[in-house]
């Protein structure tokens, strides 16, 4: 949870407050397609993933195996939902997940 936290620390305005979900967030689902997608949900219930995604913080940069990538974080109904994670250079067969200082924020 590293870059979850890294990410909120750093967001938007107001995205630090999803720090204490943090703790509370599981993976419920992942992408397919060979990105480091997934979905998130407090407590393993999906009730908040309904409505429009908030997007509490975004920045590219590169995946430890260089692909030029882009991470957001997304919450829904108040609850953080989703850390999406895909390369910008286009289809990536597999690549995992970037360290903080692989990533710069892009400003809102």
């Amino acid at each position: 949870m590293l870059l979850l936290e890294w990410l909120l620390k750093n967001g938007v305005e107001g995205a630090d407050a999803y720090l204490e979900q943090t703790p509370r967030a599981r993976v419920v689902s992942r992408c397919t397609c060979g990105c480091p997608t997934v979905d998130l949900a407090l407590d393993v219930r999906l009730s908040g993933r309904h409505g429009p995604s908030t997007i509490l913080a975004d920045a590219e940069g590169r995946s430890p195996e260089g692909h030029l990538i882009s991470v957001i974080v997304h919450a829904r109904g108040g609850e953080l939902s989703e850390l999406e994670v895909y390369s910008i250079d286009g289809p990536a067969e597999h690549f995992t997940l970037p360290t903080p200082d692989l990533l710069e924020l892009i400003p809102s």
